[in-house]
């Protein structure tokens, strides 16, 4: 899924961070003969920690809040849903300039 994050630096090594999350696809069901689509937006933020291992490469623990929403209409009917979650995460990071890495 396509995401835009955008990681700050609060205070010494420790960040803030907020990410989002959108992808919609049309298709055509084979099987049944019949159009479908879906919808998917994904809303992240919270807090992590950034640890230097050299000017170019640091490791970064991240922990936050998910909001996950969806919608299916396929056969006639419409489903649709949410829910709240926890999301943990871990990054390398490999710095090509000063606001640039990979």
């Amino acid at each position: 899924m396509p995401e835009i994050k955008i990681t700050g630096l609060v205070y010494r090594n420790f960040t803030a961070w907020g990410s989002l999350g959108y992808i919609s696809k049309s298709g055509y069901i084979e099987e049944v003969a019949e159009p479908g689509k879906i919808r998917q937006t994904v809303l992240s933020f919270g807090a992590g920690y950034m640890h230097k291992f050299s000017a170019a490469l640091r490791l970064r623990g991240e922990l936050g809040m998910t909001f996950i929403s969806f919608k299916e209409e396929a056969l006639e009917e419409t489903v649709k849903g949410s829910g709240l979650g926890w999301k943990i995460g871990a990054n390398l990071d490999y710095l090509l300039g000063k606001k640039l890495f990979v």
